[in-house]
């Protein structure tokens, strides 16, 4: 599935937004949206080698960054922000999966609905930021 398009480093402006804010809520949100942005991007412009890199930042970032959280956040937002990104993390891992094997009869069907589950996902941690 390789691809010469470049990946668009921008992101939308309520990301910027929210990462200029010194809130730690709005950081890791931020963080989370990149993290899925950039997902996305690499897996639709590059091939899953290169997703699987981003996927291990993610995996990283939720092992460092998001720990850090734990001691700027009441518990129950620190949790709804680790449920999030347990749930990014499972969505870019199925579409991973499905982009190393793309041999189902439908490919652009079946992508459509990882990027939509992808989607769904960073509506709620655009959600959580807004709501903050």
């Amino acid at each position: 599935m390789p691809n010469d398009a470049p990946v668009s480093s921008e992101l939308p402006d309520y990301v910027s937004r929210f990462t200029s804010s010194g809130s730690p809520l709005l950081r890791l949100t931020g963080d989370l949206e990149r993290w899925g942005t950039l997902f996305r991007q690499v897996l639709r412009s590059k091939d899953a080698a290169a997703a699987e890199q981003v996927l291990g930042g993610l995996v990283e970032w939720m092992g460092n960054d998001l720990i850090d959280g734990w001691l700027q956040l009441a518990i129950p937002l620190f949790e709804e922000v680790s449920d999030l990104s347990e749930e990014l993390f499972r969505a870019c891992e199925s579409y991973l999966a499905w982009a190393r094997q793309a041999s189902t009869p439908n490919p652009d069907e079946a992508r459509l609905r990882h990027e939509e589950r992808l989607h769904e996902v960073l509506e709620r941690v655009r959600a959580l930021a807004e709501r903050g």
